[in-house]
């Protein structure tokens, strides 16, 4: 089919017929996922390595909540990315609007010059709804989640002229 568009084979077969191994939420437990705990960085999901893979491949990572809407994180893969497993990360601000319910989450393979996608097999997750005392603590933002850093030192130039004659 040449239609600009590129069809998926919902059967999930990938090379040799076998079916794609699905996503793993690096985050979940016991296939739920604790919004309270999770960084604004979001969650992490990998996708194995699988056979043939090259350059110039791409994976699309789905999830579904539903009523609550779809999305896609897209990834690349680049030479230094050829034989390792892939990892993709949904922001917590889209993770949020899948709170208290279940989400199913697969990926696309289009392999470089293959007009057909391969659909992984689908995971379903259990997004954990927000807890009584609100999403956890707040953060300013994605950094503090980080090693802390050392700030540099604020000086106070109150006194100083800044321009003299």
């Amino acid at each position: 089919m040449d239609d600009g568009k590129s069809s998926v084979d919902p059967a999930g077969a990938g090379a040799g017929g076998a079916p794609l191994p699905p996503p793993m939420c690096n985050d979940a437990v016991n296939g739920t996922l604790p919004l309270g705990e999770l960084g604004m960085r979001g969650a992490c999901f990998s996708v194995a390595a699988y056979p043939g893979m090259r350059e110039g491949d791409y994976v699309s990572l789905r999830f579904d909540g539903g009523a609550s809407g779809a999305g896609a994180i897209d990834f690349d893969v680049t030479s230094n990315w050829v034989g390792k497993d892939l990892e993709m990360w949904v922001p917590w601000p889209r993770l949020k609007t899948l709170a208290a319910r279940n989400v199913t989450v697969d990926y696309v393979l289009q392999r470089v010059g293959s007009g057909v996608g391969e659909a992984s097999t689908a995971v379903t997750l259990n997004v954990e709804a927000f807890p009584v005392g609100g999403a956890g603590r707040r953060r300013r933002s994605a950094d503090e989640d980080d090693e802390p850093r050392v700030r540099g030192e604020r000086k106070d130039f109150r006194n100083r002229t800044r321009w003299q004659s």
